[in-house]
């Protein structure tokens, strides 16, 4: 009979050791894998919504300028642009909260799976549990004192207490374990019951935006058709419109060619300088151009060695923007109108804060009564870039930046909001902006 019952004893002890084991498994059931997923996603997430609260404020300051617009004016350019503008803005937002509902979507896929394999595990603890239970009723206290004082020696009596104490304490465990596993998927469903109705809610505003596009659509195409019937009137605000552009585009290019000589005054020291030093017959030469050597600029950061490097992954000379006037020639085939931009024209919130994109040396500050500060910056390799509409500068000409720091600010547009103007150069030659930046 006391053999029997350590026998059974001992597979009641085996089913303790197995709870414990699977209790230590339990911890891992849900894969770090998925739960790094889901706290990239919910990053990720979180910046979107801060860039389309950013461009929500961009829409509604374009808004206030539409409203304030005298009535003489609602059929201008100027009123033409500014919708054009904020169209541009709503595209924004609609492929960022489509972009938004695919994380959305991914984050409940993946808390879905989380949920079912919890309830899984807390139906295998109970079947567990029950089967502990009913090990307990059949070998319960007076069984374990048996067993315990059958013990053929003190050595064997110790080893018996332990497997006794190691089983009590598994079921504690195994209770609390139960309860802890409730409570998460009691609160699995709860996240899930919230993404469900956050799902809704980016629905919702997806609806309610596309209907506000759609409506400054036939805005825009009414006021087109007006604009068309009055071409005199239309024929001065281009030529004005053509003339600011072109005072903006000579001053950025007068800069540009002081910079060009600049540079090449700098080439002719440096070679006169190594001409010097091999005529002295200096041990250590350092080959020093100021094309190579930067004129002091500092080294670009992380893994890029080049400016080229950085093709494609520039950082944004600001924080949440959006391009409303593309590099190039900008075409309007409803008003026959071709206009050319050597950068492009960022859209961003009124006093929105203007970056550095890469390590350089400030080369040129300049002021234009219409257009704000414009600031030029040389990077290594002979790249330069430039930033003009700044309402204030917090540079200084022949200063050292990093990439990331802060330059200025932003000026306010006539049109309600404020456009930073963005160019890349290389020498004499211009380039295409949009692909240099990173995918915003």
């Amino acid at each position: 009979m006391i053999w029997c019952a350590k026998i059974q004893h001992a597979a009641c002890i085996a089913i303790a050791l197995l709870f414990l084991a699977r209790q230590c498994g339990f911890a891992q059931s849900t894969t770090t894998k998925d739960r790094s997923e889901v706290e990239t996603l919910r990053k990720e997430r979180r910046e979107t919504q801060e860039m389309l609260r950013s461009l929500q404020t961009q829409i509604e300051q374009y808004e206030q300028a539409l409203r304030t617009i005298a009535e003489k004016e609602r059929l201008s350019l100027k009123a033409l642009e500014t919708i054009e503008k904020q169209l541009s803005l709503y595209r924004a937002v609609l492929k960022g909260l489509e972009k938004n509902q695919e994380k959305l979507r991914r984050e409940i896929e993946l808390t879905q799976r989380e949920l079912l394999q919890a309830e899984k595990e807390l139906a295998k603890m109970k079947e567990d549990f029950a089967r502990y239970a009913v090990g307990i009723y059949k070998f319960g206290v007076q069984r374990n004192e048996e067993v315990l004082f059958s013990a053929a020696s003190l050595n064997q009596a110790i080893v018996r207490l332990e497997y006794i104490k190691r089983f009590e304490q598994a079921g504690k465990l195994k209770i609390l374990d139960i309860t802890a596993k409730k409570r998460q998927v009691a609160m699995l469903y709860d996240t899930l019951s919230e993404k469900y109705q956050e799902n809704r809610q980016t629905l919702d505003e997806k609806l309610r935006q596309a209907a506000a596009f759609e409506r400054r659509k036939k805005e825009r195409e009414t006021l087109l058709c007006e604009l068309q019937k009055n071409k005199k009137k239309l024929k001065e605000e281009l030529e004005q419109r053509q003339a600011k552009a072109k005072t903006l585009q000579a001053e950025i290019n007068r800069l540009l060619a002081l910079e060009e000589k600049a540079i090449e005054a700098e080439r002719a020291r440096a070679k006169e300088a190594e001409k010097r030093q091999r005529e002295k017959k200096v041990a250590e030469v350092a080959p020093h151009s100021a094309a190579a050597a930067g004129d002091g600029i500092p080294p670009l950061s992380g893994e890029v060695k080049r400016f080229e490097d950085y093709r494609g992954r520039l950082p944004w000379p600001v924080r949440s923007g959006v391009i409303v006037r593309a590099f190039g020639e900008n075409v309007n085939r409803t008003l026959k109108i071709v206009t050319f931009n050597n950068g492009v024209d960022i859209s961003v919130e009124k006093g929105a804060e203007v970056f550095a994109v890469a390590p350089g040396k400030v080369t040129q500050v300049s002021y234009l009564p219409t257009f704000g500060n414009i600031v030029i910056i040389r990077h290594a390799d002979g790249f330069i870039t430039v930033y003009a509409n700044l309402k204030d500068v917090r540079v200084a000409k022949g200063e050292l930046v990093g990439a990331r720091q802060a330059i200025g600010r932003v000026q306010p547009s006539e049109n309600g909001n404020a456009i930073v103007h963005f160019e890349v150069w290389q020498g004499k030659e211009k380039h295409n902006p949009e692909l240099w930046l990173a995918k915003n």
